[in-house]
């Protein structure tokens, strides 16, 4: 397909800074890694954040489908808040021995469940992988990363996002408890998810604008959706 970077991105969902080059210059330093230039070139458009809704065809079954896997947010570079910001490549340090996950790979999208890799284990050109530690899942995706984005991906609204209120509010969280924190203990993280919850009344005016129903669909025209009582 005729590729355009603009049309890939959604809401830019992260709090990550406009990429420069010395910022990818000093993530490729960190990782240990050459990074792929179309995925330098999408970040340059915006840093990490939501996609269209996107779901990439497969011919072999995964944990999360037996014909697709989901690629609804795609990381950004953040050199600021390390393994506080979930949605940071340069957490994949964190994440392969937290979770432990096979050795040289960057996240690319992921739950802490499953991700969606670039790896490097059999060369500095990675491939993409899936990964799920839970179901025992490290499966090849695509030879490279052009060809992973290069593909006719296929829209699922369901799984997107933007489009699931619920899901906003669940990144909202996130980026509230997550982002510049760092819980040493499970019981911290815990307590912070708790304390979100509880004190959600202090976000009643981010929250308001957040969760509206105002939609874009694929094709870029505006819905509103009403509500009906019941």
């Amino acid at each position: 397909m005729d590729f355009n970077l603009y049309q890939f991105w959604d809401s830019n969902s992260t709090s990550n800074s406009r990429l420069t080059n010395k910022s990818i210059k000093m993530a490729e330093q960190e990782l240990g890694v050459d990074l792929p230039e179309l995925f330098i070139d999408l970040l340059k458009v915006q840093n990490g954040g939501y996609t269209k809704g996107f779901a990439y065809p497969m011919t072999i079954e995964t944990s999360w489908s037996k014909n697709h896997i989901p690629l609804y947010e795609l990381f950004g570079i953040d050199l600021y808040h390390g393994p506080g910001n979930s949605s940071n490549i340069l957490y994949s340090t964190y994440m392969i021995e937290e979770w432990g996950l096979p050795e040289k790979q960057v996240l690319l999208s992921g739950d802490g469940h499953w991700w969606i890799t670039l790896d490097y284990r059999k060369s500095t050109i990675p491939s993409v992988n899936w990964i799920d530690c839970e179901c025992s899942e490290d499966i090849h995706v695509a030879n490279n990363f052009t060809d992973f984005i290069r593909i006719d991906f296929v829209y699922l609204p369901t799984y997107s996002p933007n489009l699931n209120l619920i899901e906003r509010l669940w990144h909202f969280m996130r980026v509230k408890i997550l982002n510049s924190t760092y819980y040493e203990k499970s019981s911290e993280f815990k307590s912070a998810i708790v304390s979100f919850l509880g004190g959600i009344k202090l976000y009643k005016e981010e929250l308001r604008s957040l969760l509206t129903l105002n939609f874009r669909t694929v094709g870029g025209t505006s819905v509103h959706l009403s509500q009906t009582s019941s």
